[in-house]
Formats: structure tokens, sequence, C-alpha cells
């Protein structure tokens, strides 16, 4: 009986729609709160639990490393394409070499976050949901 195959892209959309919605309530919801590289930490960690769950709920196993290399990748392009849109909205105000500095800092956070959670925690979440399932 041939396996089917996870698509991974298609879990990786959890992430913009999340990032976006977090980006939404805190700009116009709650707009005196500042949370800064919280805020990364929370988004790409509630993104990575419902993958985790409809992942485990389907698959009822953990990622292989394949398929974390591949939500990695996928999780960092949503992430540029979101900061390069984000940095660009503040071009008018600061100097070419400012934003390219900016944005360098931030996406180098964002991929010390994205890797670390999902080649770390990833495991911990699949494995509760796997000891929920059982």
């Amino acid at each position: 009986m041939a396996q089917v195959s996870p698509k991974i892209f298609a879990y990786a959309l959890v992430l913009p729609i999340v990032w976006l919605s977090a980006s939404y309530l805190m700009i116009y919801v709650l707009s005196g709160v500042e949370l800064g590289i919280l805020a990364t930490v929370l988004v790409v960690y509630i993104s990575l639990s419902v993958i985790c769950w409809k992942f485990t709920k389907k698959f009822n196993r953990d990622f292989n490393r394949s398929e974390k290399i591949r939500l990695t990748i996928y999780f960092l392009i949503w992430s540029f394409i979101i900061r390069f849109v984000s940095i660009y909205g503040i071009s008018e105000t600061m100097s070419p070499d400012a934003l390219l500095i900016a944005f360098a800092v931030v996406f180098t956070i964002d991929c010390l976050i994205i890797t670390s959670t999902i080649f770390s925690v990833s495991k911990r979440i699949n494995g509760f949901f796997l000891r929920e399932n059982a």
C-alpha cells in the first residue's frame, strides 16, 4: 500500500495566515502593544502548533528530516516575503543602506527563530499530539 506523502507547502501556508492575522491584530486592535521579537516567536510557535496538530492527526507520526527541511525553507521564504514588504513600506523614511541593514538583521533573527523552532520544538509538539491521539 502506497503511503500518501504530506503536502508540506500546504501546511506552510499556515504561517502567512497567522502572521498577517497577528499583524492586523497588533496594528488595528492592540495598537499600543509592542512585542518585537516575541511576536515573531509566538507567530512561528502558533503556526507550528497548528501544523503539527493537523499533521499528526492525518499521518499519526512525526516529521521526518526532509519534511522539516522543506517546512523550514517554506517558512523562510514566507518570512522573507513578509519582511521585505513590511520594510519596503518604510522605505521613504530611511536610506537604502539602512533598509538593507535592517532587513538583514531582522531576517537573520527570523532564520534563527524559525530553524530552531522547527528542528527542536516540532518534535515535542508532535509528541504531545501523538500521545493525545494514542
